[in-house]
């Protein structure tokens, strides 16, 4: 077993250095978190207390497989970031996304 792990981390670094139903390392922001922050463009401006007008910058993402999908995601606003955890669930359930919970650094 751990020359197999060796050989793994050697010649795969992305799958050594993530646990088994942890998030992954961060990524830049791409367009599948685009759509997935579009989707919730006015709830995230709620709970975040933007005011009218104010945008969000995706800095960066990391996402977990659950019964779902989390994602752990770092936005800028205004100079400021926050960081967000945004559940999404299985298709099947008919259900949206939404923010689970946020905090401001």
């Amino acid at each position: 077993r751990t020359r197999w792990c060796c050989v793994v981390s050697q010649h795969c670094p992305d799958f050594a250095m993530q646990m088994a139903g942890g998030f992954s390392h961060p990524m830049e922001p791409d367009d599948e978190l685009r759509q997935l922050l579009a989707t919730l463009s006015e709830e995230l401006a709620t709970k975040l207390q933007l005011n009218s007008g104010r945008t969000l910058e995706p800095v960066s993402y990391s996402k977990q497989v659950v019964a779902g999908m989390n994602y752990r995601v770092t936005l800028k606003n205004e100079g400021r970031l926050v960081d967000c955890t945004i559940f999404k669930p299985l298709p099947h359930t008919g259900e949206a996304p939404q923010l689970s919970e946020f905090t401001w650094r």
